[in-house]
């Protein structure tokens, strides 16, 4: 029976070990704070469960039990595989990319995690214990936060918003909010102020520090309003004249007035001082964050209501942003791939079912914690509904990750357990048998084959995708590096063609590159920048990419067709406009180029990017009077010259020197320290005859950069004995 015990330890230790996930930083790997957490996620779900299979075989004890929640996550599992099925992109929808590690995959891999713990850790002592690790362990977590506020830690989104080792601001508040309530919970079941009950308290004083400078709104109404909602139910709901219902009391006007007292305080010095504050005083409708949220909801909304049963499929809502996308949104991000609002989200991955699915979820909770025979007491009943709440606050406003995720399923877990410990007791005394070698065997390759299938090849495809991309390799090994990507032929493939796209321009101005190993890059290029269009011939964005890169290669007629399809994918899009626009003025055909680029700037007039491109339009149709006219507002903002590289082109393809020299000019204004804005202006000198002029601009080049001092000493030099270099 060692066997078993083994079996069992291996499953108790992954579950424990999923804790140790959000701690996980794959430096070597592509979006190093969500790979790698991703991987080593599935693949320890992946151990557990062939172990698990193994406990199941031989012990009816560890067998799943009826239980409402555990119908309810599957039910779950099952709704989100039936929509993935049905995807515009089935393959994105089962396996994700790199950026995000979810679809199909991680929601079945947390519901067999969900199941696993829900069997295997099947007393209150377990659960208390996978508690009381998370909260220690977000102390950790907080510690990481404090060095990051102390300047110790650099913070990796470039901001003062913590993010820890989780990369991302968002995912360390909601990893911060689920712990603080845990840490709440775990206080309030310790009799007396004893010294665990101390160490909790003060982790989740800690804890609500670091959510606190991690200034993710969202999530701290969501504690706000957690809290709140606990106060609320305590004071409702406990024992009469107990000393809590007076400290739920004392809670909820405490939160009244710290709320109240912000809003009267909200345009004092001090809270436009405070970094965190200021972001939640400059709420308005008028917030670009707040406008963009809206847009982006209505979008998701007209989503739902062409497919409502069960949407588009996990990571669709691409689909969604191209085809109802608002003109207004050009200031934002050029391309998103989720809602921002988790309910929505759902309503588009899943339709009303998906929607449905994920609610249920939540009611169930409540219900076994509320209406079934629950062992929680009624303060430990508030605190997890207000966990819920807070949860499901912040959930309104930023989408889901994995940490969040494990988290919540966890949760659920240990509600499936707590309402069948009668049950669970009864069949532990049920005879257990060893399992032979052949299950144990088969349990092991079956491990090995999965992990393989769902984990080898992506991993090594994502590890040769860093190898690509990184020049110290040299460009020989780069080219190897991405045919290898290609090779594993994983759910890494698109993103090492997009970056293939991207690489080739480094390829063809390296002078020390070999022409024929720059023709290899290229060919290889071109050949799976169609395969990808090809493979998702739906998708605006790789439509739009394909057209680019083919534009940038010469052939516009090629680009032409690629961003045709993306046009029609995503009519109001500026940014396909403006390419389709670009390639019309490279071949020479002005007149559409001028229609196309009009078009777009009439979607949205305030786009300066897309009133420069139609004035672009404008100039080379040789109509500078409706240049003039469309850049008016632009010339009095600037004092008369627009500092662009746009414009300056078109005035010098059309031989207009002199209001080509105004924008050069500009431009060494706006960055007086860029060689490249001084030798362009000089030449525009030397081309009106200003000589003099030309030779000073040089001179300042050679001071910013003396490794040009060789050529530019040589242009000096042709310069003033009266020839053009």
């Amino acid at each position: 029976m060692k066997i078993l015990a083994y079996m069992r330890w291996i499953v108790v230790g992954g579950v424990f070990a999923v804790l140790a996930v959000p701690f996980f930083v794959s430096n070597g790997m592509f979006f190093p704070f969500i790979t790698g957490k991703g991987f080593l996620f599935r693949g320890i779900v992946e151990v557990i469960f062939f172990a698990w299979l193994v406990l199941a075989y031989a012990d009816p004890a560890y067998r799943p039990k009826k239980s409402l929640m555990l119908y309810a996550v599957l039910g779950f599992a099952v709704v989100v595989a039936m929509a993935d099925f049905m995807s515009e992109n089935m393959m994105k929808s089962i396996w994700s990319n790199y950026e995000r590690m979810e679809g199909l995959v991680t929601i079945l891999h947390l519901a067999v995690y969900t199941i696993v713990a829900a069997t295997v850790l099947n007393t209150e002592k377990l659960w208390m214990r996978f508690f009381q690790a998370s909260v220690f362990a977000s102390a950790l977590m907080a510690f990481y936060g404090l060095f990051q506020l102390w300047g110790i830690f650099d913070v990796h989104q470039g901001s003062t918003r913590l993010d820890a080792t989780l990369g991302n601001s968002a995912y360390l508040a909601v990893y911060m909010l689920w712990n603080i309530f845990f840490a709440v919970f775990l206080a309030v079941r310790e009799r007396g102020w004893n010294l665990l009950r101390y160490a909790y308290t003060i982790i989740a004083i800690l804890d609500v520090m670091i959510l606190y400078h991690t200034a993710t709104r969202g999530t701290i109404i969501g504690l706000i309003g957690g809290a709140f909602l606990t106060a609320v139910l305590v004071a409702l709901f406990g024992e009469k004249k107990s000393a809590v219902r007076r400290y739920s009391a004392g809670v909820i006007i405490a939160l009244v007035v710290v709320v109240g007292g912000f809003f009267a305080a909200k345009d004092t010095q001090f809270v436009r001082q405070s970094p965190v504050l200021e972001r939640f005083a400059s709420i308005s409708l008028q917030d670009n964050t707040t406008k963009s949220r809206f847009m982006i909801w209505n979008m998701a909304w007209q989503g739902f209501k062409e497919r409502p049963v069960l949407g588009w499929g996990q990571e669709s809502f691409n689909f969604v942003f191209n085809k109802y996308y608002n003109p207004e949104m050009y200031a934002q991000e050029s391309w998103f791939d989720r809602a921002h609002n988790v309910f929505l989200d759902w309503l588009i991955a899943g339709g009303i079912l998906g929607l449905g699915g994920y609610l249920t979820l939540f009611g169930v909770a409540i219900y076994l914690m509320w209406c079934s025979k629950s062992h929680l007491s009624v303060v430990e009943r508030s605190i997890f509904t207000g966990l819920l709440g807070g949860y499901f606050i912040h959930n309104f406003f930023v989408f889901d990750n994995l940490i969040s995720y494990i988290l919540f399923f966890s949760f659920l877990a240990y509600l499936a357990m707590s309402t069948k410990r009668e049950e669970h007791s009864q069949t532990s005394l049920r005879k257990s048998v060893s399992p032979d070698g052949h299950v144990i065997v088969l349990a092991a390759v079956g491990a090995l084959l999965v992990m393989y299938m769902v984990n080898y090849r992506p991993y090594m495809a994502n590890l040769a995708l860093i190898h690509s991309i990184d020049p110290g390799y040299g460009l020989t090994e780069n080219l190897k590096a991405f045919q290898r990507v290609i090779a594993y032929d994983s759910f890494g493939t698109p993103e090492a063609r997009e970056q293939l796209m991207l690489n080739v321009s480094r390829v063809v101005a390296s002078p020390q590159a070999p022409d024929d190993l720059k023709k290899q890059f290229v060919d290889f290029a071109k050949e799976q920048m169609d395969i990808q269009a090809a493979e998702a011939p739906r998708d605006a964005r790789y439509q739009l990419f394909a057209g680019n890169f083919w534009r940038n290669m010469g052939d516009y007629q090629k680009a032409l067709g690629y961003l045709q399809n993306a046009r029609e994918l995503s009519p109001k899009k500026q940014a396909i406009l403006m390419e389709i626009g670009s390639v019309y003025l490279n071949s020479g055909e002005y007149d559409k180029a001028l229609e196309v680029l009009k078009e777009a700037y009439d979607l949205a007039p305030t786009y300066d990017d897309a009133r420069i491109a139609y004035a672009v339009g404008a100039i080379y149709k040789g109509d500078n009077k409706l240049a003039e006219e469309i850049l008016a507002p632009l010339n009095e903002q600037y004092g008369g010259a627009i500092p662009s590289e746009l414009l300056l082109q078109a005035y010098v393809k059309r031989n207009d020197y002199q209001n080509a020299l105004k924008i050069a000019e500009a431009l060494v204004a706006q960055d007086p320290g860029d060689v490249s804005r001084h030798v362009s202006l000089a030449a525009l000198y030397l081309q009106v005859g200003e000589r003099v002029k030309a030779v000073e601009e040089l001179k300042r080049a050679i001071e910013l950069n003396p490794q040009f001092k060789d050529q530019g000493e040589y242009y000096i030099k042709e310069i003033q004995a009266g020839r053009n270099p």
